[in-house]
């Protein structure tokens, strides 16, 4: 993948850097990887502890992450059609972190397409 592929697909793993949302957890610029599961024109709602996107049942909010953060599954609800460039990225495993957390990813924190090694 060239640096300069920031092309990224719903089904896709994108790398980003993560902004000011995400502290005190972490680190602002820290390089993130996450699948890919809305991008413009997707309808995302986070609400009750559960993703959706286009009305389709995705994930459930971690309750260790929450206890972690030391806040309930209300204080993430949110409902948003993404914009031009925007995406939505999730974490593969059970308590990973994911935009259900901080939003949408931004086309200007995006570095570009990975692909996973398995």
């Amino acid at each position: 993948m060239a640096k300069t592929d920031k092309t990224v697909a719903v089904g896709e793993y994108v790398a980003f850097e993560v902004d000011g949302r995400v502290e005190p957890f972490f680190k602002k610029g820290m390089p993130f990887a996450k699948l890919v599961v809305a991008a413009e024109g997707d309808h995302v709602s986070v609400k009750n502890g559960i993703l959706s996107v286009n009305g389709k049942e995705l994930k459930h909010i971690s309750k260790k992450n929450l206890k972690k953060m030391g806040i309930n599954a209300a204080a993430l609800d949110r409902e948003l059609t993404l914009k031009k460039g925007e995406l939505w990225g999730m974490g593969t495993h059970p308590d990973s972190f994911g935009s259900m957390y901080w939003g949408q990813i931004y086309p200007s924190q995006v570095i570009g397409q990975i692909y996973p090694i398995y």
